[in-house]
């Protein structure tokens, strides 16, 4: 899933025909304001850090990056010695 840097919501439309990557712009201050809202312990944390401050695609990227190195990490050898 591309993520730009723009915000917004990146998601993908499935259809018979295949794909298509789509962003859904939206107004930052007034969706934070209601993640803050909720009743969500994490809430603040999430709008600030995802919503107002929104992740570059360089930034997102290394996110992924990183949970794949940690998934990998966890997971046994296969080598057969």
């Amino acid at each position: 899933m591309p993520n730009t840097d723009q915000p917004g919501a990146c998601w993908l439309l499935l259809s018979p025909e295949g794909y298509e990557f789509r962003r859904t712009p939206f107004d930052v201050e007034t969706a934070a304001e209601e993640i803050r809202n909720s009743n969500d312990p994490n809430a603040n944390e999430f709008a600030t850090h995802y919503v107002i401050n929104h992740p570059t695609a360089v930034q997102a990227m290394e996110v992924f990056e990183r949970m794949v190195r940690k998934q990998n990490e966890a997971q046994p050898s296969n080598d057969v010695k």
